[in-house]
């Protein structure tokens, strides 16, 4: 009986902790108040860092988002690298004033 008493309670502590230990990963990024809803990557916590995925936030801050890949001046074994560049851009309205 108390063997069985003592795994039902193991069994509850476990599985009670569960929940909140998968809620502390769950990561709001809102911007104006709006929430940001993530495409592909979600944001994580790695070693006390939050790592968000920045395209999603620029676009929903306005910015337009483009995505380079080219044969860099890294050289491995006689191969030009691919490399990558990300490039933000933000339109500008008729409607913006700048003092």
């Amino acid at each position: 009986m108390k063997k069985r008493l003592a795994a039902i309670l193991a069994a509850t502590m476990v599985l009670g902790t569960a929940p909140s230990a998968f809620a502390a990963d769950q990561i709001t990024v809102t911007v104006d108040g709006e929430k940001v809803n993530f495409e592909d990557q979600q944001p994580v916590n790695i070693d006390g860092r939050i790592m968000v995925p920045i395209r999603d936030v620029a676009e929903k801050m306005g910015w337009e988002f483009e995505w380079f890949t080219y044969y860099g001046d890294t050289v491995v074994d006689g191969t030009f690298q691919i490399e990558h560049s990300a490039i933000f851009t933000k339109p500008i309205a008729s409607t913006d004033r700048y003092y």
